[in-house]
């Protein structure tokens, strides 16, 4: 409890954390995007540290806006890089890669995109890799191994940096708010060699399973 400064603030993210997974979970069924299932819960919040502080300035100076615009400009990269039509080139040459071996085409995927999930956040990662598996599963490779090394090789690369995950770039933010205590070089060189640990096993048991 001595560490929470803030239990009002605490409750009412709870809250929006909670209605953010249900419309997540419901969205389609709702007929609503998934940006307008998470904007909505979050803008709770919003509404709620207006409600206690008269000036917006205030409310406004409480933003993390380095972690805002930082995932702001990865959407962009990422959505530019789906525009060119460089992923489904991508798709392309993982088929010719693999030479129609189902084996080799999941390591690929789980390794590729393991490495991109690095230095892309593995939302955007698995949004615009999608149309890749697809164009791979249209070669007559199996869809269902494909979807689980794309989504194994975003979530277990994203560990290796702390630009990986939106979960170590809020997380580090946070930590070196007051003064810098981890730094880039630090964290990879700890969390590296786990990530290629779990993905060798990861590998292991999707080949196991084909």
């Amino acid at each position: 409890r001595d560490l929470v400064k803030d239990s009002g603030l605490l409750r009412v993210s709870l809250v929006s954390l909670l209605l953010a997974v249900a419309f997540l979970v419901a969205h389609q069924a709702l007929d609503v995007s998934p940006a307008l299932a998470t904007l909505l819960p979050a803008s709770v919040i919003l509404v709620y540290e207006s409600s206690r502080s008269s000036e917006v300035k205030h409310v406004l100076s409480r933003i993390n806006w380095e972690v805002f615009f930082f995932f702001g400009g990865l959407f962009l990269l990422v959505a530019g890089l789906e525009k060119t039509g460089l992923l489904a080139s991508a798709g392309g040459e993982m088929v010719q890669a693999s030479g129609g071996s189902a084996a080799l085409a999941v390591t690929l995927v789980l390794w590729s995109t393991a490495l991109l999930s690095q230095i892309v956040d593995n939302v955007p990662l698995v949004t615009v890799f999608v149309p890749v598996v697809s164009v791979m599963h249209t070669t007559g490779l199996p869809l269902l191994p494909l979807a689980w090394a794309l989504a194994l090789g975003a979530g277990i690369g994203g560990m290796a940096t702390p630009i990986g995950t939106a979960s170590n770039v809020v997380a580090l933010s946070i930590l070196n708010k007051d003064r810098k205590r981890l730094g880039f070089g630090k964290f990879a060189k700890r969390s590296i060699p786990l990530t290629i640990l779990d993905l060798a096993i990861a590998n292991v048991i999707l080949l196991l399973r084909l």
